[in-house]
């Protein structure tokens, strides 16, 4: 009987192993059946949002505009007048030239400051006081532009001044000068009508009549 029992029991065996051998291996790479849950906190796959636009900066601030100068003040008198002499003889480029002045006052009680106001011609530089009563005051050698005389203490009217200047080697048009005396009394700035002439190239032919 114990034969019998063993016998059945081997066949068993051999039943369950074939049984466990048709049973088909399982793929780990085959996606499996069951539905798989979401961890708290995870949030699904998808596109992510589009960024928020950044704030626009606001438009910078215009500055004011800048304020206007303060207008001069001075009074236009009648009681100095200017004159320019004559200069014959004209003007040479790149030659120096002589300009005289002519200063005259009518006014009443004495004049306590006294200046001058000179429009060189385009291209004329200044280069020194040659004769007259010479100012105190006078600009740097080689000033173009505007230049500026000042007498501390004023001469005698009448008077005449004379200051020399240079045109350009190429300055052969004529040349305007413009002028204006600029004082004080008691009160505040005076100023003389502008004095105003024409020099003109030695090379240059008088104007007709």
């Amino acid at each position: 009987m114990k034969r019998w029992y063993v016998l059945g029991f081997a066949a068993g065996l051999v039943a369950v192993g074939a049984w466990l051998v048709s049973i088909p291996a399982r793929d780990a790479s085959a996606p499996s059946a069951e539905p798989v849950s979401v961890d708290e906190g995870e949030a699904p796959a998808g596109p992510a949002p589009a960024p928020m636009p950044a704030p626009a900066p606001p438009p910078p601030k215009q500055a004011p505009p800048p304020a206007a100068p303060p207008a001069e003040s001075y009074t236009l008198s009648t009681e100095i007048m200017l004159e320019f002499s004559e200069n014959a003889a004209g003007f040479t480029p790149g030659q120096p030239a002589d300009i005289t002045v002519r200063m005259e006052y009518s006014g009443d009680g004495p004049v306590t400051a006294l200046g001058l106001m000179q429009d060189l011609p385009p291209g004329w530089a200044y280069q020194e006081a040659v004769g007259g009563d010479r100012p105190v005051v006078a600009p740097k050698p080689g000033t173009r532009g505007e230049i500026t005389f000042a007498w501390i203490q004023p001469p005698v009217f009448p008077f005449v001044f004379t200051f020399r200047a240079v045109p350009d080697a190429a300055a052969a048009a004529p040349a305007p000068l413009r002028a204006q005396a600029v004082f004080r009394k008691t009160g505040g700035e005076l100023r003389s009508a502008p004095a105003e002439t024409v020099l003109r190239p030695a090379t240059a032919p008088p104007p007709a009549n």
